[in-house]
């Protein structure tokens, strides 16, 4: 995806360009306005890799989570995780055994069985959760240094909403017009095809009628 023609001794003569300007690459044209270079990298991709085509389809789930930041799923996530330590904590007050709930309540009031059910229950789920949540921010994590980004300074909304979701966008539109063009010029292939058939038939018709005696 780099761009040698940003290449800058003040830059360490880098190549590239930040992910954030993902969406420039639909300004950046050809000297007759005609292309872009994000033109250029569709017809390359549909060309060469199309197998990379449905990328966008394979990120819309994610992208469509607008609004979804770790930083709120964390918060869930720890504010569970202390309800969770807090009856444990409630449990551990009773400081009964197992086989001595029922002795603290009467038959009727079945709380101590039902908080000691839910929470031998839900431990367990919920650590299989805070294991893929940790998973994510190992990934988010791992992303955000590929793409060399300051996670103090870019959010999950601005990288997937405004660069990656932006450019997914403008991905679509351009693969939809390199398709459109694309059914043009076979279109127009087809009818010069018909046309120079028609043209055949009759310059052999017209030989043929020249050809025959009066």
């Amino acid at each position: 995806m780099g761009n040698i023609l940003t290449q800058n001794p003040r830059f360490g003569n880098a190549t590239g360009f930040a992910i954030d300007d993902l969406p420039s690459l639909v300004s950046a044209k050809t000297v007759d306005g005609n292309l872009s270079i994000l033109d250029f990298i569709v017809m390359e991709i549909a060309e060469k890799s199309p197998h990379l085509l449905p990328f966008t389809v394979e990120l819309r789930p994610v992208l469509e989570l607008k609004g979804v930041t770790l930083g709120l799923v964390e918060g869930y996530v720890t504010s569970v995780r202390a309800d969770l330590n807090r009856i444990a904590r409630t449990m551990a007050e009773f400081d009964v055994g197992e086989d001595e709930w029922d002795d603290v309540s009467d038959e009727r009031d079945k709380f101590a069985t039902e908080l000691r059910r839910f929470h031998a229950e839900a431990q367990p789920q919920w650590q299989v959760v805070e294991a893929e949540f940790a998973a994510v921010q190992a990934l988010r994590a791992e992303t955000w240094q590929m793409f060399v980004l300051d996670p103090k300074r870019v959010d999950d909304t601005a990288f997937f909403e405004k660069s990656v979701g932006a450019f997914c966008q403008l991905f679509d539109r351009k693969y939809r017009e390199h398709r459109e063009r694309q059914l043009r010029a076979k279109r127009l292939e087809e009818r010069r095809r018909r046309q120079e058939e028609q043209s055949k038939e009759q310059s052999s018709e017209d030989m043929d009628a020249l050809a025959k005696p009066e």
